[in-house]
């Protein structure tokens, strides 16, 4: 876990839900490298949110740029658990101020998202 990571995470401009899915993905992060590889499942038994509404959050934080996901499959080709890399530390590094409003529409399923970015 990096203190880095979990601190640009909670304070990052997101609504209760995504925000849940990216404190439990900076939780798991290594130090070194940003990144972690939790089942879906497991995210959404720490944050107490369904597997299909993590899912979706996920997809979400990935269009934001503050994750990137690498699809993993074993040696028989069946798939595993996702490579997920958190970018908030190169945001944060940067000297760039992102705020980003996303809220989720249960009728449209789709993602907003307002960007404001100060240099």
């Amino acid at each position: 876990m990096s203190y880095i990571d979990s601190s640009a995470a909670a304070n990052a401009p997101l609504k209760r839900s995504p925000k849940a899915v990216l404190l439990a993905l900076a939780d798991r992060a290594a130090k070194e490298t940003a990144q972690c590889w939790p089942s879906i499942r497991r995210v959404a038994k720490e944050t107490g949110l369904g597997e299909r509404t993590v899912s979706r959050h996920l997809a979400a934080l990935e269009r934001m740029g503050l994750i990137s996901r690498d699809r993993r499959t074993r040696k028989n080709g069946s798939r595993t658990t996702d490579l997920i890399t958190l970018h908030v530390r190169h945001l944060a590094r940067n000297g760039t101020t992102r705020t980003q409003t996303y809220t989720h529409s249960a009728e449209s399923e789709t993602y907003h998202q307002t960007h404001s970015r100060r240099a």
